[in-house]
């Protein structure tokens, strides 16, 4: 402590033989290492210089400062290569992350700013590449809003998703929803009743190349689709309406295409989705085949429920 009544602390540490019995065991490894400064001025204010942890494939390196009733905070997280972890959790990884954070504002109210970064990202033999999440968080902690923003590739296509979303209590808003591959948009706004998982909201996509899904649905894909989902919450149950066509429809497979269609539409409306769904809906089918078998037309309904579905 200093003659006018600051007190500074330095800590260095480590452990040996830790064992968790958790994935954490291949991120810090059994010998991590532990480095802090801090520092106490006589008018109250608090600052850590330096926090710092090192194991064997992650590092956390975090600063603070509290002062004026203001905060100040920004730590990272870095795992240079994922293939130790991987294999802790039993999925094949391989690349590395880094996670980056920043707090400011008051104790009593924080705003987070936050950015998860991959490179040469490879999961379950997905190659995935580039890939950055960014999340953003104000009136904490009681009214949490914010935007969520990703970017990232599969198999070396693009995918890029974004919405803004807003706590109230029981209810999550999520407005401005938009996801993009290639020339496919998806978008709408969505609110939802945490309590009961109701929801009001619309979703409408634009899909004219379908192509652009086939390293996601594993299996090459031809055609253009669009659809709309409107959801109603109705007399304390979830009421739903699709809409969907899709045009020169092809999925292909070992020399010959699994199923194809000039032309498919479907319409449902449904009462209850999330309890016992009932409701009418209809699928419609022109010039198609499936596993190599012609078919020129064909109707499937249904009105009720499954059990009185019906094919034509």
């Amino acid at each position: 402590r200093g003659a006018d009544g600051a007190l500074a602390l330095t800590l260095d540490g480590g452990l040996r033989q830790l064992a968790t019995g958790t994935p954490a065991d291949a991120a810090l490894g059994p010998t991590p290492t532990l480095r802090a400064r801090a520092a106490l001025a006589p008018d109250g204010a608090v600052s850590v210089p330096e926090l710092r942890v090192d194991g064997a494939n992650a590092s956390l390196n975090a600063t603070a400062s509290l002062a004026g009733g203001r905060l100040q905070a920004r730590a990272s997280v870095a795992v240079p290569e994922l293939r130790p972890i991987g294999e802790a959790v039993g999925t094949p990884m391989q690349g590395g992350v880094t996670l980056r954070a920043d707090v400011t504002g008051t104790l009593e109210a924080p705003a987070v700013d936050t950015r998860l970064e991959g490179r040469d990202l490879v999961v379950a033999g997905r190659r995935i590449g580039e890939a950055q999440v960014t999340a953003t968080a104000t009136g904490l902690p009681t009214t949490p809003q914010g935007r969520v923003t990703a970017r990232a590739g599969l198999d070396g296509q693009p995918l890029s998703a974004g919405a803004a979303y807003a706590f109230d209590g029981q209810t999550l808003r999520i407005t401005d929803l938009a996801v993009a591959t290639g020339e496919n948009r998806i978008g709408g706004a969505v609110t939802v009743a945490l309590d009961t998982l109701l929801a009001d909201g619309r979703l409408e996509g634009r899909l004219p190349a379908l192509a652009a899904f086939s390293a996601l649905a594993g299996v090459p894909l031809r055609g253009d689709a669009s659809f709309t989902v409107a959801l109603d919450r109705r007399d304390g149950k979830q009421a739903a309406t699709l809409t969907a066509s899709a045009n020169g429809l092809r999925v292909e497979g070992d020399g010959a295409p699994l199923f194809e269609a000039r032309r498919l539409t479907a319409n449902a409306q449904l009462a209850d989705a999330l309890g016992t769904p009932t409701g009418k809906a209809r699928l419609e089918l022109q010039d198609g085949s499936a596993a190599g078998t012609a078919i020129a037309s064909a109707t499937a309904t249904a009105d009720g429920g499954l059990a009185r579905a019906g094919f034509t």
